[in-house]
């Protein structure tokens, strides 16, 4: 998992023509929301004795993705730098279709590999040029891993259980409206990414997060024992906050994977100069799954 979060959305963004970027770097991540839903659903079945049956179509799946990725070819800028002119234009070609005009990208691609300094890795990465870039990068991908959503994810039976109303429902509830809702919000980003721009996206997604974090923070204080006693004025004005803070939570994981789910892994490759973007795009995911095992282990 750590190897293709940080591979595929560089090759993605390698292969896919600048206006529609952000729409196929974004599918990366409908297929990732969709097996956690998929995996929640088949958790959540109450009682059954047969609920890991739907995993065996996909291994089938995974086996036929890995069969597939055999045959994946290199990207044209990655056999341009190499010095391997010829076969970046017939990959270009493939990519584009018979009837495209690629000369002008690989033209582009050119003077991008041309204008990069010949140093080792070391002194690109510690030149300003990749390493305010990188930096940027990995604080872009660590923010996510520190917002909660990875708490709310990994423990959503456990908040759910602790909703009055709904605690006896909560494997199918928590897999409806986070599995469900992170769907959802990442079909919602291959629509707007591109229509809107990253940096806007992100703040939208930013506040509306902070918003709902607050409203099922607020929740969930005065829902604890010191603040709600049973029978309580507060505790039936709690209960009647149900709707509430199941929607926060909904718009909260909605708003997640419509920004800081995928977005950052697309920027931060965007933003990485093409000498350093292979390693610089895996430094950037282990600073993201180092935060995220920081943040599990203090749970």
């Amino acid at each position: 998992l750590g190897f293709s979060v940080s591979c595929v959305p560089c090759y993605i963004a390698e292969l896919s023509p600048s206006a529609l970027r952000g729409l196929f770097v974004g599918t990366f991540g409908v297929y990732i929301s969709f097996g956690i839903l998929l995996i929640q659903l088949c958790g959540a079945i109450p009682g059954a004795t047969y609920y890991w049956l739907p995993v065996v179509p996909l291994l089938t799946l995974t086996v036929f993705i890995f069969l597939m990725a055999l045959t994946t070819k290199e990207t044209p800028r990655w056999l341009q730098k190499t010095n391997q002119s010829t076969k970046a234009r017939i990959v270009l070609r493939w990519l584009r279709g018979e009837y495209c005009d690629i000369d002008k990208e690989l033209q582009q691609i050119a003077e991008q590999i041309s204008n990069e300094p010949k140093q080792n890795l070391c002194r690109r990465i510690t030149r300003r040029s990749a390493f305010f870039p990188l930096f940027l990068g990995s604080c872009l991908t660590s923010f996510p891993q520190i917002s909660g959503n990875a708490a709310i994810v990994f423990y959503s039976k456990v908040i759910f259980s602790d909703v009055k109303g709904v605690s006896d429902n909560a494997d199918i509830v928590s897999a409806i409206c986070i599995g469900g809702a992170q769907l959802v919000g990442t079909f919602l980003l291959l629509v707007s990414v591109d229509k809107f721009g990253r940096r806007k996206v992100l703040l939208l997604g930013g506040i509306i997060m902070c918003l709902s974090a607050a409203a099922m923070g607020i929740y969930f204080v005065f829902n604890s024992k010191p603040y709600c006693n049973p029978g309580s004025e507060l505790n039936r004005c709690v209960t009647s906050l149900i709707p509430v803070i199941l929607i926060s939570i909904t718009i909260y994981c909605v708003s997640f994977a419509a920004s800081w789910g995928a977005l950052p892994y697309l920027v931060a490759a965007e933003l990485l100069p093409l000498q350093v973007r292979g390693r610089g795009t895996g430094i950037v995911t282990f600073f993201a799954w180092l935060s995220a095992t920081i943040l599990l282990i203090r749970l």
